[in-house]
Parts: structure tokens; sequence; C-alpha cells
């Protein structure tokens, strides 16, 4: 099975929710050999809860997952940036969202990031899987935590955006007894599955999916012209976010991707 562990259903944190974008992403999904997809926006959005509410409106809810159809999921979740800079996947039932955005000093809706200690200990009792994020990428570099508070966590990613890391991401994971995870990263469909998890389970739940990383039975699925999709998919953001008046720094696309 063939699951992105790290999407978003908004172009931008900033943005608000579209509906439409739903349906634009389980037709990709189809097309791009998906059985499932994380929804991990970020938790500090304003309008973070609105993406569950509209999936509870025309989705049965199982398993701790939103079923469409008999082949495909979307999974709950969230990203969490912490406050020492780093961003770190929660998925589980919805409900367990909103327990650790409870559970947080200050609501996230306030742009709060919790240092990753007080991430770490919000999650305690709650069915959650914690994942590094971009592990090795830039500010949001994770190395910079103890080994103590890194085992914490169920697995590490490879992420869409970031090249080259593969082996070093799999050797930490390794060095880390981490479970090693797969997501796009994406905030465009394009970019759907340019990285997911490979999990050796065709049942779909979240039980399964659990079993599975802590484990350390998943691995990581590599999609095609991951780069060209990725570059696509960032001009297309950054044309709309600068429509809006908002600019940002342009993606360098390396010229070799690892796979």
């Amino acid at each position: 099975m063939v699951i992105d562990l790290h999407t978003h259903m908004m172009l931008s944190k900033t943005f608000t929710f579209e509906p439409k974008r739903v349906d634009r992403y389980i037709r990709t999904a189809s097309v791009v050999g998906l059985q499932g997809i994380a929804v991990t926006e970020h938790l500090h959005a304003p309008d973070f809860f609105s993406v569950y509410r509209y999936l509870s409106s025309r989705f049965p809810y199982k398993d701790g997952v939103y079923r469409v159809g008999k082949n495909f999921a979307f999974l709950p979740g969230a990203e969490v940036s912490v406050a020492e800079g780093g961003d770190i996947l929660a998925i589980g039932p919805v409900e367990h969202v909103r327990i650790l955005a409870a559970r947080l000093s200050m609501p996230p809706a306030s742009g709060y990031k919790p240092p990753f200690e007080e991430l770490l200990g919000a999650r305690d009792g709650l069915e959650l899987l914690l994942i590094g994020a971009h592990m090795f990428r830039g500010e949001k570099n994770l190395e910079k935590f103890p080994e103590r508070l890194l085992k914490r966590l169920d697995a590490v990613e490879v992420n869409g955006k970031d090249y080259g890391l593969e082996v070093k991401l799999l050797q930490r994971a390794s060095e880390l007894e981490l479970a090693v995870t797969g997501g796009s990263d994406a905030h465009h469909w394009l970019q759907l599955a340019v990285r997911a998890t490979l999990v050796p389970d065709e049942r779909f739940g979240l039980e399964h999916l659990f079993d599975a990383i802590h484990d350390r039975k998943t691995n990581y699925y590599c999609g095609k012209f991951p780069a060209l999709r990725v570059y696509m998919s960032h001009k297309i953001k950054r044309v709309v976010k600068r429509a809006r008046g908002i600019d940002e720094i342009p993606l360098e696309v390396p010229g070799r991707l690892a796979c």
C-alpha cells in the first residue's frame, strides 16, 4: 500500500480552505497510485479544523480514517512547528489531534509554536504518531535536538522537497532505531506522491499503519519526475502568493535527484 503521509489542503497556511481541493486530490491520487493521503495541514493555520469539518460532512469516518470508496482514504493529522525550529507530523484520529492542540500551553491558531519537549509530552497517552519532517533542512534541521528526544519520535521522513539526503536519512533512522516514512509535502495536487510511504499491509486503518511503523516495516516510495513536479508546484504557489501580495524565496532545484 502506498500512502502519502505529508500533504497540505491549503496552498498556504495563510489561505482559507477551498473544498474543491479535496476532489482534485482524490482524482490525482487515483492517477499516481496512492491508496491514502494524510492531511497534515499546519496546526497553527487559522482555518485548520475547517478541513475536518468538511471531510466529516462528506465521508464516513471509520477506524480513524475518512473512507472514500473502497480503495482510498484520508488520514487525519497535523504539521506542528516547534519553537526551536523544525516540523513534526502528528498523525492519528482527528479527536486526538484536537486533544493535542488543546494540551499545548497556548492555542496553535494564535501562532504559538511549542518547544519540542512540550509537544512530545502533549502526545503522551494519545493515539498519535509523531514523525520528524524534513530532518536535515536548513534552520528546521532536527539534528539540533538531543537523541533522548529524537528517540521519542516514531519515525523520520524522506521528504519530497529534499534531494540527495536519502542515504543519510536512512542511516540516521537506523541509528535512532526509528521507522522511515515518505511524504510529498505537497501544497498543490501536482506534487502528490513525489515521495510517499510503502506499507506492507493492504488493510486500511490507522491500527495497521501504527503497527507497521512501530515494527519499522515501512519504507519510502519515489514517484515519477519528482524534481519537475516539485519545481512546478512551487512556481504555481509563488504566482498565487504574489497575486495576493505575498512573496517568498524561490526554490533551487538541483540537477540530480536520488531515489
